[in-house]
């Protein structure tokens, strides 16, 4: 299997909090090529505030935050520094220092008010039509602003991808995002940093809400997407995550305090949507959530038979709202409703359970598709509790061992191809559906398969969204 100990690795800092090196192999190599790299053609003309509420950091911390702002390459930034009762003097030297810069302002409350509502008295002092949240001890990449500069002509909201500082300053465990997905950020904070918000946006929705403190920027984001899809993602590593003591980067258990935030303004975001379900934990670990879906309102059929052109009669004759294929499987009420409950958001075309191989590794969670090819996610690679193993969000098909789709879609799509096995007209099926709408890999139901799966040709020539350029398309979890 390959990158298992990476896995296991990755894993295994999540659940202790404690980090054991890089997880991605090749990744120092990756740093170097790619550190000073600048756009193209950045947008000079596009203001930028940079907000950093500051509470007591490390001063020399905050002095390397403080300064990958100055050295941005992008000319038009203002730093908006909320000083938010902080009682160190060396701290509050460091701030007296920088505000002395003419592109600098400070702002100072006498008493600690907390990180949202110093995020908002930040905001409130911004001038600029783009609002950058910066925590007071990471580090933005000296192109972090050139980058975002070049999606601000259509988005309302712009986002990069994030590492992690180690203690000796090594970057390490990247995280390399999908385009837009709303419904992963049902799950988990993906967006995270670096994050641009149009200042309007962010009046619009009322700002950061001191009740959400410690997931007040995943609570604004889930509001964010409730009034816009203009999101953009910038495909490069911008910011980069201080693992400080008692930051969630060095030890996820340090903010136990901030599940529960987190989980309410998930069970706020889908209450304003078509869903019906409870929000709940993933698993023991901190930060990731699934849906637990009501029973669906509409009849289903579930259809085991695992020959193509068996399992297209038992679709087309069937009169119920709603077909579940199971290839074989019988699966229960619960995983039924899990794969059917997406079908409420009426985007949601189709919905597909992980998939594990005779020896319990991964056959696929979602399929790739992009450049004529289509290949399982994920697929050798083991099951451990990685974010996109354990959170639903979409992919660009779902596998044929497992597909749940309204009967009216089914149709319309054409059905099976006939001449291929199920599995492999499953996920054709699934990416058809998928283009006038969105496939959701749902990993709270696993199914398994004892079918070898490899890549196959699929006419679609563009890349894949859910996948980042960055990653191998022969798995989607590894440097290229």
């Amino acid at each position: 299997m390959p990158s298992v100990g990476g896995l296991l690795d990755y894993a295994r800092w999540r659940m202790r909090g404690r980090p054991v090196g890089s997880v991605v192999p090749g990744y120092d190599a990756f740093v170097a090529s790619t550190a000073a790299i600048g756009p193209d053609h950045p947008n000079p003309d596009v203001a930028f505030s940079v907000v950093m509420p500051v509470h007591d950091p490390d001063p020399a911390q905050l002095s390397a935050a403080i300064g990958s702002v100055g050295s941005q390459t992008h000319e038009r930034w203002e730093l908006v520094l909320v000083d938010d009762g902080s009682k160190r003097d060396d701290v509050r030297a460091v701030l007296d220092t920088a505000a002395g810069h003419p592109q600098t302002m400070l702002v100072r409350n006498d008493a600690a008010r907390g990180i949202a509502e110093a995020t908002n008295a930040g905001v409130e002092r911004a001038t600029a039509p783009w609002i950058v949240f910066v925590d007071h001890d990471d580090v933005m990449a000296a192109e972090a602003l050139a980058w975002l500069s070049t999606a601000a002509g259509g988005a309302d909201v712009i986002y990069s991808d994030e590492d992690q500082l180690d203690p000796n300053g090594v970057r390490t465990y990247p995280f390399f995002k999908p385009a837009w997905s709303p419904r992963l950020l049902l799950g988990m904070n993906y967006i995270n940093h670096l994050t641009a918000v149009r200042r309007t946006l962010i009046d619009g929705v009322g700002g950061l809400r001191e009740e959400f403190s410690g997931a007040q920027d995943h609570d604004l984001l889930l509001r964010c997407a409730a009034v816009t899809d203009r999101v953009a993602h910038v495909p490069m590593v911008l910011y980069h995550w201080r693992q400080a003591e008692g930051s969630v980067a060095a030890d996820p258990e340090s903010k136990t305090w901030a599940v529960a935030p987190a989980r309410t303004a998930i069970q706020e975001a889908v209450d304003r949507s078509p869903l019906r379900a409870s929000v709940i934990d993933a698993s023991s670990r901190l930060f990731r959530f699934r849906l637990e879906f009501e029973a669906p309102g509409g009849s289903v059929e579930l259809i085991t038979e695992t020959d193509t052109a068996a399992a297209h009669a038992r679709a087309t004759a069937s009169p119920a709202d709603l077909l579940v294929f199971t290839a074989g499987t019988r699966v229960s009420p619960e995983a039924v409703n899990q794969m059917c409950g997406w079908l409420d958001d009426p985007d949601v075309r189709v919905v597909g359970p992980k998939v594990l191989d005779a020896g319990g590794a991964l056959a696929s969670c979602g399929w790739i598709v992009q450049h004529g090819t289509a290949t399982p996610y994920g697929a050798g690679h083991a099951n451990v509790p990685v974010p996109f193993l354990e959170t639903a969000r979409e992919v660009r098909a779902v596998d044929g061992v497992g597909l749940t789709m309204r009967r009216d879609d089914y149709l319309a799509a054409g059905g099976f191809d006939p001449s291929r096995g199920l599995r492999e007209a499953g996920v054709a099926l699934s990416a058809r559906l998928a283009e006038s709408g969105v496939a959701v890999a749902e990993p709270a139901v696993a199914l398994n398969t004892a079918e070898a799966a490899g890549s196959f040709p699929m006419p679609i020539d563009s890349t894949d969204p859910y996948v980042s350029p960055h990653l191998s398309p022969h798995d989607g979890m590894t440097l290229r």
